[in-house]
This record gives C-alpha cells, structure tokens and sequence, in this order.
C-alpha cells in the first residue's frame, strides 16, 4: 500500500482511480471532449449518435472524488460504514 501525506494508506482497489481520472482529463483537454478519438470509436462501435466521451468525462469527474473521499473518510473513523435500510 502506498501511504498519502498525512499517513493514511490508499487501498490498491483504489489507487490507479486518481491516474484514470487524470487520463481522461488530458484527452479531453487535448482534443476538447467532443472530438476525442476513443469516442469517436465508442460511438461508431455502439452506433451512438454523437460522441460519447463526454458522459465518461462526467462520470469519472464524479465518481473518482467519491470513492476517495469514501475511504478518507471510513478509514479516518468520521463516519460509521452501514448501510441505513
């Protein structure tokens, strides 16, 4: 396990998240998301009618930041881990 500054070790589940997530940002800002190729291929693969790289885009710029905050949180004993239902 890799240990953060302030001590906490990042879960190996969770460690290639933050490099994805960096990833699609820079493909995204170099080809803006719209003219991505991998969309491109998404779409014509899936016969989408537009480029879909965006959706992933949003969905890593949410998804990502959760789950690390998830574990910050649980292993740093802030919030309890149930499941209310």
């Amino acid at each position: 396990m890799r240990t953060l500054r302030f001590g906490m070790k990042i879960s190996g589940k969770r460690r290639p998240l933050p490099l994805m997530s960096l990833q699609e940002i820079r493909l995204g800002g170099a080809y803006t998301y719209a003219n991505v190729p991998l969309g491109f291929w998404l779409q014509e693969v899936f016969d989408l009618s537009r480029n879909p790289y965006d959706k992933i885009g949003h969905f890593m710029q949410g998804f990502v930041p959760a789950r690390i905050a998830r574990e910050i949180l649980l292993r740093g004993s802030y919030v309890a881990d149930r499941v209310v239902g």
